[in-house]
């Protein structure tokens, strides 16, 4: 199995989903890392980022709590679910596997009009809406259901 989830910088500054790929034998190797949210250049300058950034609470915190494999658009390829806090700017966004373990960061409002997930806030898990909001506040998961489960 491959392994797929955040990795961080101080303060949760310079997040990136990566993707770690298995050669079978347990050695794992960095197939692809895509920025959550980019910091910017100058904070390569230890200096610099200690004057700007002093506190986890910043506009560049960002990470995936929790990532899981899925097929999201049935093609056969594992695709990722970033789940994580529901005030967390990547909650609900998912990666799309465009082969060799390459992903693509995709909004869940996209996913959903492509009609590859169904959005629920109910607390029982019933099929409520359609997609209006990112997540269920009260829920530390995004509370998607695949295509799959719903047709």
């Amino acid at each position: 199995m491959d392994i797929t989830g955040s990795s961080i910088g101080p303060l949760y500054v310079g997040a990136t989903h990566t993707m770690w790929e298995n050669d079978g034998k347990g050695n794992f190797t960095v197939a692809d890392q895509v920025p959550l949210v980019p910091s910017p250049k100058k904070f390569s300058n230890r200096k610099i980022f200690k004057q700007e950034v002093k506190m986890e609470t910043n506009q560049w915190n960002s990470y995936c709590g929790r990532s899981v494999f899925i097929d999201l658009n049935e093609d056969g390829l594992r695709d990722v679910i970033c789940d994580n806090v529901p005030q967390d700017r990547h909650n609900g966004w998912f990666f799309l596997n465009e082969g060799g373990l390459y992903l693509k960061k995709i909004l869940p409002f996209k996913a959903s009009i492509n009609g590859w997930v169904q959005n629920y806030t109910s607390a029982n898990g019933a099929l409520e809406q359609r997609f209006s909001v990112y997540s269920d506040s009260d829920f530390f998961q995004t509370n998607w259901v695949y295509k799959a489960d719903y047709n």
